[in-house]
């Protein structure tokens, strides 16, 4: 069905809890990285938290939905602060294929509230499948490689704490995180 390929795991540090940042080009990502951070907490879509095919799993796991923004900051913010690792997508959904990803605020926030290093992931999935454009059950024509590039830890609690105030650090951190993917994923 795929081939997947998984780099930079010596980035990964199991000391230090991390919010893990990864752009979300497909229906697969969340399973790879999950697999790697098999303990990890997770922010979900509300659709999918209401899902009646999913919702009995992301609430017996304790995920967190996006329903609620301010409620979801102060979860994931109090899940990192109680030592667990946090998986968001900054997108808040799937990248709609061949553009550029475009984050919103959230994982910024979370970010600049907790204080906490960011380790950001690289996906890329060719072709395509399970995108925003494709119909689930669209087989792709030839074999899916799924590559995800684990990068080093971004330290951005500095440079939010130069600025006054949160929104202003939040706004700073959200428009470098998205600098950084964009330049890191034309590079690849």
């Amino acid at each position: 069905m795929l081939d997947y390929e998984i780099s930079g795991r010596e980035h990964i540090d199991a000391h230090e809890p991390c919010l893990i940042l990864a752009n979300h080009p497909s229906l697969i990502d969340v399973i790879f990285l999950l697999a790697l951070f098999p303990d990890a907490n997770c922010v979900v879509k509300a659709a999918m938290a209401r899902n009646p095919l999913f919702y009995a799993l992301i609430r017996s796991a304790g995920y967190i939905s996006n329903e609620d923004p301010v409620a979801m900051i102060c979860r994931a913010v109090d899940c990192l602060q109680a030592g667990e690792n946090l998986i968001m997508f900054p997108e808040g959904t799937r990248t709609v294929s061949d553009s550029e990803p475009r984050f919103s605020n959230g994982a910024a926030a979370v970010a600049v509230r907790a204080g906490c290093a960011c380790l950001p992931i690289f996906i890329r999935c060719e072709p395509t499948t399970l995108t925003r454009q494709d119909r689930w059950y669209r087989i792709p024509p030839r074999k899916v490689r799924f590559v995800a590039a684990i990068q080093p830890a971004l330290e951005l609690g500095t440079a939010a704490q130069q600025l006054r105030n949160q929104r202003a650090a939040t706004a700073a951190v959200s428009a470098r995180l998205q600098a950084y993917f964009v330049a890191g994923l034309a590079s690849r």
